[in-house]
């Protein structure tokens, strides 16, 4: 719904919508402030060490 009233960043093709990951984080950073995604990159970084 939010791709399609244009309030996110995204573009379609054919019947499906796409986004840009990139765009998307900014987006999200933009809307809900940057701590919602910092946790989530940490918890990433726990998984993805050795």
């Amino acid at each position: 719904r939010y791709a399609r009233e244009g309030k996110i960043p995204a573009f379609k093709i054919g019947t499906d919508w796409r986004f840009y990951s990139k765009y998307l984080e900014r987006w999200i950073k933009q809307k809900h402030g940057a701590s919602s995604v910092d946790k989530k990159s940490k918890n990433n970084e726990l998984f993805d060490k050795k």
